[in-house]
């Protein structure tokens, strides 16, 4: 498969507010069904299980909406585990489309 590089709204900054809620509901999709919530929270566990920190910071970069820190942070709490999330995105109008 020959690799096609094109621009991507979030990442250009553009589009209408319809365009960029869906692809950040896109993204939300992949990380909910294709492993991105999953793996992370085995990661988070692992880490919790090694170094028995209790609670834990964690800094999200590229945060998008905030919905994978959402879960990750209701998971883990209905696991008995804690982390307080921080989300950072490069537009304030990506995290505003939170649902």
């Amino acid at each position: 498969m020959r690799r096609i590089i094109c621009s991507e709204l979030l990442d250009e900054d553009r589009g209408t507010r319809r365009e960029i809620r869906d692809s950040l509901d896109d993204l939300w999709r992949i990380n909910r069904w294709l492993g991105g919530v999953s793996s992370s929270l085995q990661m988070l566990e692992d880490f919790f299980a090694r170094s028995g920190v209790h609670p834990v910071r964690i800094l999200d970069v590229g945060a998008g909406d905030s919905r994978l820190a959402g879960r990750l942070r209701m998971e883990l709490r209905r696991r008995g585990l804690q982390a307080e999330f921080t989300v950072l995105d490069r537009r304030l109008s990506h995290l505003q489309n939170s649902h």
